[in-house]
């Protein structure tokens, strides 16, 4: 997950730092100059494809890259969450396990519905999805869900392209006043109304 990576890194930079100390002491350092083709740029307000919006057409095991990257653990995710939309409702994806056996469904194909979570076809293979919940955090009964609003295996959750570029273009829109808006929000105050 996108946690353990940046505990890595940590770790990774506080022996590069020791390293790096030693080797300006002895005089060794070998700069390295970059290869200005090779190098690529995600700005500040860069967001994925569809702003985490899960890509059935993908492989599970692309899939299942995408949302541990996109998962922060405890950690605040001012970047993306992995999102599955099921009928008109979008859900964010905290737990899944993968599957790597061919389904002969189209990407996007809800294969089970259980107690269990939801499973999804990919273009190879699938995931269950175990543990959703909706955007404000509570966690969601999937199968209630499901089973509320008819959703049957052979439904199909793969998004249009369309909606995929309408999510990209708008949330790198927003991202702009993201940080603005949320600090005036967690400033702000409630009103005790007297009625």
């Amino acid at each position: 997950s996108a946690l353990t990576l940046n505990a890595k890194c940590y770790q990774a930079a506080l022996s590069a730092f020791n390293e790096l100390i030693n080797d300006l002491t002895l005089e060794k350092l070998l700069p390295i100059v970059q290869d200005l083709k090779q190098r690529s740029y995600f700005g500040l307000h860069s967001k994925p494809i569809g702003n985490g919006l899960i890509d059935w057409r993908l492989s599970a095991i692309e899939i299942s890259t995408i949302i541990k990257a996109l998962s922060f653990g405890g950690y605040p995710n001012d970047f993306a969450s992995p999102k599955v939309l099921i009928g008109q409702n979008v859900f964010i994806v905290q737990n899944f396990l993968e599957f790597n056996e061919e389904s002969k469904k189209l990407p996007g194909t809800l294969l089970e519905i259980s107690t269990n979570g939801i499973r999804i076809a990919a273009s190879k293979g699938s995931l269950l999805l175990t543990h959703l919940c909706l955007q404000n955090g509570q966690i969601c009964d999937i199968e209630s869900y499901c089973n509320k609003n008819n959703f049957k295996p052979g439904y199909c959750v793969q998004p249009s392209q369309a909606l995929y570029s309408q999510l990209t273009a708008i949330s790198e829109n927003i991202a702009i006043y993201e940080n603005y808006w949320r600090k005036y929000l967690e400033s702000s105050f409630s009103i005790d109304f007297p009625f």
